[in-house]
């Protein structure tokens, strides 16, 4: 966390600045980076800081030199050079008409065609720090000084010039200690060529300026737009920072929108360096944590219907902390191709190229200097697109080759489109798909219904589980913690502001199972995540997986495991219904799995072993990570019996207690859904229905960061799919350059993919793609074939294919399956309805169903729905309970179909009132007799109180002791 508000570079005394070239013309050649020039001036002396500021457009490119000294100590000097060839040669040497000591001249520098401009932020002026701007033009007599340009309201100590760039007729200057504000609120100045002369157009200065934001420190126009940074303007906290954008109305400029990035936070310093070339604006941060601290980012916008929309937010792929990614930033192109330039001066420094393809910003290459050393490349770039040609250039000041600090400066160029490409290669190229039975082809066992009845009866024993039968069992290796001690947190999610105020993934689980006291919530946890995306993706096979199958399978068992060990297995080597190897609750063979599955559940895709995150994360990461489907994620179980067993009922948890430790309270659970309303996660745990709130609990936001560390380790899985009823392939990039594939279609409707959209793959990387059938009705029998079709940057292969086939059994008597939801209901004392929902499974078989009540539940009936064809609903009335909590049951027959009856509990909450007339704490026949005889008012009664009658005693609330109580007392006794 940074605590400092003063940015790295002020500590160290440098000149930020940035002169940044905005005109250039399109190249349609996919580029690729070799050779380096280096450049210094030809007298060159320590001290001087050549390459402090940096710019190139076409064959020239301007270098400041602001502690040069020929008119005086700091007076400072700016190099013009010039292209011939492959070389670039020093062409002249400019310094003010009136230079003197400590002027630094040369502290930004900024050159457009032929006009090249250089500020002298320390100029005299008024007065010391008033500021200037120096306007050279080039012709056949040379470079000569055109003008000197002023704030028609300078000050001292405005540093009008610290920051200038150059446009065409235009040109902004910023002033970033103008006080119109406040104190070094800051403010940047228009001017505008007629041809003749520069004449001033404008003052800007932010609409919510205030004291200290340093407006005016980086500068950019282009066009009728310009973009000023603000970098420590405190909209997302103390120097997160600002870029404002302002537009051209005849001779005025109207700011048009500031720029705040959603996930700035704190000391970020956006708005450090700015760039524009319209459409697109360039903002760095170089002071973002994404990749470690001060690591640094860059920020592309681009204007759309005359709004500036965020495109990209771009870090280095190799950064690191203290990087200072974003340092400097430069855009150049038209239409499809642009690059832009990234500077990080941190260590030695490195200066980042990217390429713009089909609207994806994609990391070129990386630039460092030949003669790398300590020498802040980076500090300030540059880029130019000319015709076929592009260049950058990178500045080095503190290089030493001509003596300490005297400063180098490094030009790029000679781009190819031979010298890197990328490679697509897609195996294999042929798949075929096979037509899954469906999983509920085995009936359920006898054994298996009378495991059910003796589950069942031990719930109706035990209400809620006993400590000892929730079970935890998460075990995080090693390799894990310690990845996580060594890596900084990853890039931070957005601050969510536009997401839902809700989300509830639950409606896709399958029904809550028991893990009892066997430690084996990690493989819970990830079939509950397997089994919540094979009900997403509509799988035609029974829901439940056999945990037991993980456990006798992978390292672990009952004494505890990891969920990413069980998302492998799944992944390798596929998952079975319960069925095939039904939960013991113990270790187990993985031998004694059945050898022939109805089915097997694989995933393609799956979060690697360290997670999303480790323990540093926040409330809006998981509701950001929630938005694309459920997590496992990892939990402190509470240890003061707050949560296990009777502790929680229901309600949102929030952990007040003392530390909790990882060893034995580790667990591992399914996260589904939050609210922001009540400010909870909704969780799917692993410990029966009849514990929590039916088998789930909500936990407060603030049990994400506390000692219950709720959502570590994070993981999520895609691309769920059946073993045989779907195909993978491999996108492989063979090549030197970064892969895009634009698009990836087929031809066919019936083609599931996995994932639909591919990211860049970089050189040597992969990416594996899920194909499924979505609808095997829409496959001609027996089989049909379909194509696959993946177009990509790939200059020797633009499009690629892939055949799929679809193959369809012979078709036979297809058997109608019985499925019903719910599996159970819970109602209220007071009468009602519900429905119960009837489905054959999908199948096109038809089936007569009927519907009835256990004869022994008379408080239930059937009103509508007895009996049925294929789909229906079954309404199912109740009356009011005047006892104690009662079970009823539903019963649902199909006749030849598979899973045939199915039955439905009712189960209705009860009068909780009891006439404990005589107040002994138990309700008894001497409550009835009491009852009756304050009824008749004999004398031994009348000492007794009816007003207000003892609480629980009045059952029908008449304010008296009766005949109603008597008999209520007396069929609540023999009905115990």
């Amino acid at each position: 966390m940074k605590k400092d508000k003063t940015h790295p570079a002020m500590k160290t005394g440098k000149i930020s600045h940035f002169s940044l070239l905005l005109t250039f013309l399109f190249v349609s050649v996919s580029v690729s980076l070799a050779g380096e020039v280096r450049i210094m001036p030809d007298d060159g002396e320590a001290g001087e800081e050549f390459g402090q500021s940096v710019s190139i457009s076409g064959d020239f490119a301007v270098v400041g030199a602001y502690k040069d000294d020929d008119r005086g100590n700091g007076s400072g000097s700016a190099y013009i050079f010039s292209r011939q060839g492959a070389n670039w040669l020093q062409q002249a040497k400019l310094t003010a008409s009136d230079g003197m000591s400590h002027n630094y001249f040369g502290c930004c520098v900024s050159v457009s065609g032929d006009c090249a401009a250089v500020g002298a932020f320390n100029n005299k002026g008024t007065a010391f720090g008033t500021g200037s701007v120096y306007v050279f033009r080039h012709s056949a007599a040379g470079w000569l000084q055109q003008a000197k340009l002023s704030a028609d309201d300078g000050a001292e100590n405005d540093y009008f010039g610290y920051a200038v760039s150059a446009s065409g007729n235009d040109l902004i200057a910023g002033a970033y200690r103008d006080d119109d504000k406040g104190s070094e609120s800051g403010s940047a100045y228009i001017f505008r060529y007629d041809g003749t002369s520069w004449i001033q157009q404008a003052k800007l200065t932010a609409s919510d300026g205030s004291a200290g934001d340093n407006f005016g420190r980086a500068v950019s126009v282009s066009g009728d737009y310009a973009l000023v940074g603000a970098l420590n303007d405190s909209d997302r906290g103390t120097g997160s920072g600002a870029a404002y954008i302002f537009k051209r109305s005849g001779t005025n400029w109207i700011q048009q929108t500031k720029l705040v990035p959603d996930d700035l936070s704190s000391n970020d310093f956006f708005g450090f360096s700015v760039s524009l070339s319209v459409p697109y604006a360039v903002v760095g941060a170089d002071a973002d944590d994404d990749k470690g601290s001060n690591s640094g980012s860059v920020y592309v916008f681009r204007l759309s219907d005359d709004r500036w929309i965020q495109e990209a937010k771009l870090t280095a792929s190799d950064g690191s902390a203290n990087s200072f990614f974003g340092r400097s930033v430069s855009v150049s192109g038209q239409d499809s191709q642009r690059y832009i330039i990234a500077g990080a001066d941190g260590t030695q420094g490195a200066a980042y190229i990217f390429r713009q393809e089909n609207g994806a910003w994609i990391q070129q290459t990386k630039l460092t200097a030949s003669d790398s050393g300590e020498n802040c490349f980076g500090w300030t770039t540059s880029v130019s697109v000319q015709n076929s040609d592009v260049y950058c250039i990178a500045g080095a000041y503190k290089n030493s080759a001509k003596g300490e600090a005297s400063g180098a400066a490094y030009i790029y160029g000679s781009f190819s489109d031979t010298a890197r490409a990328c490679d697509i290669d897609v195996s294999p190229t042929l798949l075929t798909l096979s037509q899954p039975k469906s999983g509920f082809s085995r009936a359920r066992s006898a054994d298996a219904e009378k495991d059910s009845e003796k589950d069942e009866k031990s719930e109706k024993d035990e209400e809620t589980p006993s400590d000892e039968n929730c079970g935890r069992g998460l075990v995080i290796p090693e390799s894990v913690t310690a990845y996580w001690q060594m890596t900084p947190r990853p890039p931070r999610k957005p601050a969510a502001q536009n997401l839902a105020a809700a989300a509830d993934w639950s409606r896709y689980d399958s029904g809550i199972r028991s893990q009892g006291s066997c430690g084996s919530c990690w493989a819970y946890s990830a079939l509950a995540l397997a089994e919540n995306l094979s009900n997403q993706a509509k799988l035609p096979v029974d829901p439940d997986l056999s945990e037991q199958t993980l456990i006798s399978c992978t390292a672990g068992g009952c004494s505890g495991g990891w969920y990413w060990d069980a998302l492998n297995y799944v992944n390798t080597d596929g998952v079975g219904p319960e069925s095939c190897y039904p939960y013991t609750g113990k270790s187990g063979n993985c031998s004694d799995k059945c050898a022939a599955p109805d089915f097997l559940l694989k995933v393609s895709h799956f979060t690697a072993s360290p997670g999303l995150w480790g323990e540093d994360h926040t409330v809006d990461d998981l509701r950001e990570a929630l938005q694309e489907g459920p997590l496992c994620v990892s939990m402190r179980v509470p240890d003061d019996g707050t949560f296990t067993g009777n502790g929680y009922a229901g309600g949102v948890y929030d952990y007040n207690g003392e530390f909790i430790s990882w060893e034995s309270n580790g667990h591992s659970v399914l996260l589904v859904g939050y609210d922001d309303t009540a400010q909870c996660f909704k969780v799917k745990n692993s410990w029966g229905s009849r514990w929590g709130e039916n088998g789930y609990f909500r936990i407060a936001y603030d049990d994400v960061t506390d000692d219950v560390k709720f959502g570590s380790y994070a993981v999520s899985a895609s691309g769920v799919y059946l073993d045989g009823a779907a195909g993978l392939f491999t996108i492989a990039n063979k090549g030197n350059a970064d892969l895009i594939v634009y698009g990836i279609t087929a031809d066919r409707s019936w083609i599931r993919l996995t994932p639909q959209t591919v990211p860049v793959i970089a050189p040597g990387g992969k990416q594996v793609i899920a194909v499924s059938c979505a609808n095997w009705d829409a496959v001609a029998a027996p089989g049909e074939q379909g194509k696959i079709t993946l177009n990509s940057n790939d200059p020797d292969e633009a499009a690629v294919t892939v055949e799929v086939k679809a193959v369809r059994p012979p078709t036979v008597a297809d058997i109608p399956i019985l499925l019903v939801s719910p599996p159970f209901a819970e109602v209220p004392q007071s009468a009602g309805t519900v429905v119960i929902y009837v489905s054959k499974g999908g199948t096109d078989a038809a089936m007569d169903w009927t519907a009835e009540v256990d004869s022994s539940c008379s408080w239930l009936s059937v009103i509508g729905g007895s009996a049925g064809i294929s789909d229906g609903t079954v309404t199912v009335s109740y009356q009011s309970n005047i006892w104690g909590s009662r079970r009823g049951k539903v019963m649902i027959s199909a006749l030849n179909a598979l899973s045939s009856p199915q039955f439905v509990e009712i189960r209705q909450t009860g009068m909780y009132v009891v006439a404990d007339t005589d107040s002994s704490g138990s309700v008894d026949l001497k409550d009835a007799v009491l009852a009756l005889k304050i009824l008749a008012g004999t004398a031994e009664t009348l000492n007794i109180v009816t007003w207000p009658p003892h609480p629980g005693s009045d059952v029908n609330s008449d304010d008296r002791i009766g005949m109603e109580e008597a008999v209520y007392i007396l069929r609540y006794v023999s009905s115990e």
